[in-house]
């Protein structure tokens, strides 16, 4: 990577293990090179961090019956916990 390269990041945050919402995920305009999934946990303990590059979240994303709300589920993160080197890979 060049010192120029910039990597977009979009960060979501949940305080309980739920699904985070990604919305209308199959028809959005722009998608960030990475997410960062963050599970708060309870006041006075570590947050949880969960690094996934956009082709990972392509592959693990659920949708709604209404096949336009994209979902991912907590269970199908925790595998990618701090993975921080998963952000240089794309």
């Amino acid at each position: 990577d060049s010192p120029e390269e910039t990597v977009s990041i979009d960060v979501k945050g949940l305080k309980k293990p739920n699904p985070w919402p990604l919305g209308d995920y199959r028809n959005k305009k722009k998608y960030p090179d990475v997410y960062i999934f963050c599970h708060l946990n309870k006041p006075h303990e570590r947050p949880e961090y969960f690094i996934l590059p956009k082709r990972k979240v392509d592959k693990l994303i659920g949708y709604a019956k209404d096949k336009k709300s994209g979902w991912l589920y907590f269970k199908d993160v925790r595998k990618y916990k701090d993975k921080w080197d998963l952000i240089w890979e794309k």
